[in-house]
């Protein structure tokens, strides 16, 4: 049954029309209480907010969907640009990434490009990274 579920659970990952699916209304379905907002930007209130409350938050940046050099790089810049507004803002908060966003599926050179220059960023500013997998 486990590689029964295993399977079914990597075939719908791989579906062009579901990943098409959930890219388009993922994030309004889940936006709300646990989501801060549908973008960075948007979620800095929210997150002041928690701060004030005693409450340290994560900074998800998701993203299985990356295929291609461009957009992983690109990725990556929302990243780092999310670490450097964590310290001007001095927000009690940290980063979680997959590595797939980062192009983990595309090239294994270009993810560790990557995830060095947003480890570099966060070491400097003192900003912890998880790796969502």
């Amino acid at each position: 049954m486990q590689v029964l579920t295993r399977d079914f659970f990597l075939y719908l990952s791989k579906n062009k029309a579901l990943n098409k699916a959930a890219q388009n209304w993922g994030g309004n379905i889940a936006a709300g209480k646990i989501v801060g907002g549908l973008d960075f930007p948007s979620s800095i209130k929210f997150i002041k907010e928690l701060n004030e409350e005693g409450l340290s938050v994560t900074v998800d940046h998701l993203g299985e969907f990356v295929t291609n050099e461009a957009i992983a790089r690109e990725r990556t810049e929302e990243c780092i640009q999310t670490i450097e507004t964590i310290a001007a803002q001095n927000l009690d908060s940290q980063v979680s990434l997959k590595m797939t966003s980062l192009g983990l599926d595309i090239d294994e050179n270009l993810v560790f490009e990557n995830m060095t220059r947003i480890l570099d960023k966060a070491e400097k500013h003192k900003i912890m990274v998880t790796i969502d997998m």
